[in-house]
């Protein structure tokens, strides 16, 4: 799993992990609006950057004006929960946060790790190891995945 912040660049995260048998999930805060002619307002951008990974998020209710009336959230802690099924099909799971938001979700994941967390947050969650740079996080993606 891999958070949705991660942004500029973020396809040189990725394009490894393919090489490795990996499927890439970004679970995500962010919103979708399923109308492709709106897409600029949505994560659409982002997942382009990324290759199209699966992506799981929230959804927009869009009237048909174009405006924003409503905020759909999937379910209540849904990246957890996302690590939780995946676990739970005997994935191996590799998670990467930066928020307070992605707590839960690294502590079920197999191993979970911030990448340019504000500095407070490492302080209050210390067993999570800190990255800053793609190289690093790649790193420790390979370490915890078993990756070449």
């Amino acid at each position: 799993m891999v958070q949705s912040r991660v942004a500029c660049q973020s396809h040189d995260i990725l394009d490894p992990l393919s090489l490795q048998d990996v499927q890439p999930v970004v679970a995500s805060e962010t919103t979708i609006d399923t109308d492709p002619g709106r897409s600029a307002r949505d994560a659409h951008p982002l997942m382009r950057q990324l290759g199209f990974p699966t992506l799981f998020c929230n959804q927009l209710e869009i009237d048909r004006t174009g405006r924003i009336v409503n905020y759909h959230m999937r379910m209540q802690n849904q990246k957890k929960h996302s690590v939780a099924a995946f676990k739970s099909l005997n994935f191996h799971v590799l998670a990467a946060g930066d928020a307070y938001n992605d707590t839960a979700m690294l502590g079920e994941a197999h191993a979970g790790l911030f990448f340019c967390p504000p500095d407070q947050i490492p302080k209050e969650f210390p067993q999570f190891p800190v990255t800053r740079t793609y190289g690093e996080l790649q790193m420790h993606f390979a370490q915890a995945g078993n990756l070449k």
